[in-house]
């Protein structure tokens, strides 16, 4: 919401919040942003279904804490919801990416933590592909004579963008179903058919191996074509026993030692 980007659309609810609490200072911004029920509603709805029943599970402690960087009037900004206000990491100078202050925050900050139990992800927000592409194809439409192969490459683009919008989509419903109803019924069943220690057994052999194939792969043990291929193995494999356990529960008979391999 601090970036004034012409591709950036922040969307109405963003919008209204942003222009609220423009004059607000940062406590008074929080406060309000945590109890806008439209954006609380669906921060809430991305958040696991199960989450409270996990092992371990302590609610007052985060599972993930996101930093921003941005530049903003010629100089680049850090934004940390665990500090009182923004922080200033420099001015960018005349030519200078401004990526490269925040890539050199960034990897200070990853290396304070060092040797801990800790994963960092880094995220790009960027202007929307889709838009781009059909933009560029517009104008070699215009040109086609002189840019033939690029009409080609920018249509295959586009497909790709569109592919990708629609797994995302696909993602995001699987993230926010609740599938623990379905998986008690499984173990139910499994469980009633005295078939469930037999499965299990199966299955941590089966994590074993592919925990292991990991281990050797960051080793160097294993080549990244056979690291690759084994996981798709373990995965297809898995995918074919829950696909058994499903049609063993639905007809309610016995399966081979061949059906759960």
């Amino acid at each position: 919401m601090n970036c004034n980007h012409e591709d950036l659309q922040i969307g109405q609810a963003l919008t209204e919040y942003k222009e609220a609490n423009k004059s607000a200072d940062a406590h008074t911004r929080g406060i309000a942003l945590a109890n806008n029920e439209t954006i609380r509603t669906v921060h809430n709805s991305f958040a696991p279904q199960d989450l409270a029943l996990r092992e371990g599970y302590n609610r007052n402690q985060s599972s993930y804490h996101f930093t921003s960087y941005f530049p903003f009037a010629g100089r680049v900004i850090e934004m940390d919801g665990r500090k009182e206000g923004p922080y200033d990491l420099g001015p960018i100078g005349a030519g200078e990416d401004w990526r490269l202050l925040a890539c050199s925050a960034i990897s200070k900050r990853m290396r304070k933590y060092h040797g801990r139990d800790i994963d960092f992800n880094v995220l790009a927000l960027i202007s929307d592909q889709l838009a781009i592409h059909t933009a560029r194809l517009e104008m070699a439409v215009q040109h086609k004579d002189e840019t033939p192969w690029l009409i080609s490459s920018l249509h295959e683009l586009i497909d790709d963008e569109k592919d990708k919008m629609e797994q995302y989509k696909k993602d995001n419903i699987r993230r926010r179903h609740q599938y623990l109803p379905l998986i008690m019924d499984i173990l139910t069943a499994l469980a009633e058919q005295g078939k469930l220690v037999e499965r299990f057994e199966v299955a941590k052999l089966k994590s074993v191996r592919h925990s292991y194939m990991i281990r050797s792969s960051h080793d160097g043990s294993s080549s990244d074509g056979s690291s690759s291929m084994g996981s798709s193995s373990s995965s297809s494999s898995s995918s074919s026993q829950r696909s058994s356990s499903t049609a063993e529960i639905n007809t309610e008979r016995e399966s081979s030692e061949e059906d759960m391999d």
